[in-house]
C-alpha cells in the first residue's frame, strides 16, 4: 500500500483542479442549503467556467511559449509589455486611483518606445562604417536621452503623473525581459 500522492511540479495541475472541483462542489452544496437551490447552482457553474477559463488559458500558454526562440524575442518582449502594461495599469486603476494606472500604463509606454528607439540605434550604428558609428551612436544616445528626460518632465510636472506608477511602468521591460531569459535558460535545460 502506498501514501499519500505529494504535490509536486509535474502534478500541480491535476492537484489544482481536484480541488477547484471540491471546493466548487462544496460552496455549491453550501450556497444551495444556506441561500437558495438557485444560488448554489450559479455557485457551482461559476466554479466549473473557472476550471474551464484555466484549462484554456494553460492550453494557449503552452502552445504559445513553444513558438518563442532567441530568432523572436524582440516582437515577444515588445507584446509582452504591452500586455504587462495594459494589465498592471487596469489593476492600478482599478486598486490605486485612476492617476496611478494611467502612470503606470504611460511608464510602460516610454519604456516599449525607449526600446524601440535603442533597437533601430544600434541597427543603424552598426550599418555605418566603423569611424563614424561611434560618433552616430553617441549622439543618439545624448539625444534618446534628452528627449526622454524631457517626456518625463513634462510628465511628472507638468501632466502631475503618479512617480511611483511611473516608475513601476518603467519597470515593465525588465521584468519581461528577466522573466523570458529565465524561461529561455531553463527550457535549454541551464
Amino acid at each position: 500500500m502506498t501514501g499519500p500522492t505529494r504535490i509536486n511540479e509535474s502534478n500541480i495541475f491535476s492537484w489544482l483542479v481536484r480541488g477547484s472541483l471540491l471546493l466548487s462542489g462544496v460552496f455549491g452544496a453550501a450556497g444551495a442549503l444556506l441561500v437558495s437551490p438557485r444560488f448554489g447552482v450559479s455557485l457551482f457553474a461559476g466554479g466549473m467556467l473557472a476550471i474551464a477559463n484555466f484549462f484554456w488559458i494553460r492550453n494557449g500558454l503552452e502552445a504559445a511559449l513553444r513558438l518563442l526562440n532567441e530568432s523572436n524575442i524582440f516582437s515577444w518582449l515588445v507584446r509582452g509589455s504591452l500586455l504587462l502594461s495594459g494589465v498592471f495599469g487596469a489593476a492600478g486603476a482599478l486598486l490605486v486611483s485612476p492617476r496611478f494606472g494611467v502612470s503606470l500604463f504611460a511608464g510602460g509606454m516610454l519604456a516599449i518606445a525607449n526600446f524601440f528607439w535603442i533597437r533601430n540605434g544600434l541597427e543603424a550604428a552598426l550599418r555605418l562604417q566603423p569611424r563614424n558609428a561611434s560618433r552616430f551612436a553617441v549622439l543618439r544616445y545624448i539625444l534618446r536621452l534628452a528627449i526622454m528626460a524631457a517626456l518625463l518632465y513634462l510628465a511628472i510636472v507638468v501632466l502631475k503623473a503618479d512617480i511611483f506608477g511611473l516608475l513601476i511602468g518603467l519597470s515593465v521591460l525588465v521584468i519581461n525581459i528577466i522573466a523570458f531569459s529565465i524561461y529561455l535558460s531553463t527550457r535549454k535545460g541551464g
